[in-house]
């Protein structure tokens, strides 16, 4: 039954769906490449003020701001050293002992034990542990070891700005423009093939039975 909905959904709703945007975007290809043939400076012009550029590096700069959340009271510390020591522990406890995989599965209709959603839920599950146990880890270290602790935060908190790793890439680059506009009519007769054959091979696949 699974199967069969999932065919119909993609016979009758993606599929069209995808050849009416493939078959409008060739149009719209079509559209452009007249324009360049027939009034390229016009054409030109409107797609000049089409091309603003919007920086990630100004949307994202409030998110490069390092912000640091640690606790200055050493009490403080020792108190959430606690909560996170015994949540971790509990969640060991329920997760190792009480959870159980194969009745997750067998809700969703996969077998409980040989089924590829019971052996991923059950990898989650371990992989919960051992978080878990790394918070326990983290909470004792907090309460008996706050210097060992220190010294692994030192090396951890070290901070990597995506704003510099992808800074060549927010810069504008438009190449195909620039060859548009020293050779338009070229570039819409280059056009012009391309999306007359894009739609009408969307045409004849809108057409066509699935």
């Amino acid at each position: 039954m699974g199967a069969l909905t999932s065919a119909y959904f993609w016979t009758e709703i993606v599929a069209p769906v995808l050849k009416i945007a493939a078959l409008s975007v060739s149009l719209v290809g079509l559209i452009l490449a007249l324009g360049l043939i027939l009034r390229g400076e016009a054409t030109l012009r409107a797609l000049r003020g089409m091309n603003r550029w919007v920086s990630t590096r100004r949307a994202m700069k409030a998110f490069e701001i390092p912000r640091s959340a640690e606790p200055r009271a050493p009490a403080s510390r020792r108190g959430i050293g606690i909560v996170v020591a015994a949540v971790g522990a509990y969640a060991i406890v329920v997760l190792a002992l009480q959870f159980d995989a194969g009745r997750l599965a067998s809700v969703f209709g996969e077998h409980p034990r040989y089924s590829a959603a019971a052996i991923a839920i059950d990898a989650v599950r371990w992989m919960l542990v051992a978080g878990s146990a790394a918070a326990v880890a983290v909470g004792l270290m907090m309460l008996f070891a706050p210097r060992a602790l220190a010294s692994l935060e030192s090396l951890g908190n070290r901070w990597v700005s995506s704003r510099q790793i992808v800074a060549g890439a927010d810069s504008m680059r438009t190449p195909l423009d620039s060859l548009a506009e020293r050779f338009p009519r070229a570039a819409g007769a280059l056009l012009l093939v391309l999306s007359a054959a894009a739609a009408a091979a969307s045409t004849l696949m809108l057409l066509s039975r699935p």
